[in-house]
């Protein structure tokens, strides 16, 4: 987790960084949003984590569910003619 934390603060660094300066503010102030651009990405990021993991536990639940439901139904035997 710590790692998307890191990219996602980093991604948000220096993208408001780049239109920040690009947009021809004052470098004091596009460090300034971009410090609030750094925490936003971050956040964001570990949204998208946190997102990401839990639909794949849900995931993963209903695959174990189904396979001891599958192994614990006795097979019953086709009819022979």
């Amino acid at each position: 987790m710590r790692f998307f934390i890191t990219m996602g603060g980093s991604a948000g660094f220096v993208l408001t960084l780049a239109s920040g300066l690009h947009a021809g503010h004052v470098p004091a102030f596009a460090l300034r949003d971009a410090g609030l651009g750094c925490v936003a990405g971050a956040l964001l990021f570990r949204l998208a984590h946190r997102a990401f993991f839990s639909c794949l536990y849900s995931h993963l639940r209903e695959r174990a569910a189904a396979l001891e439901a599958s192994a614990a139904a006795p097979e019953t035997p086709t009819p022979q003619p």
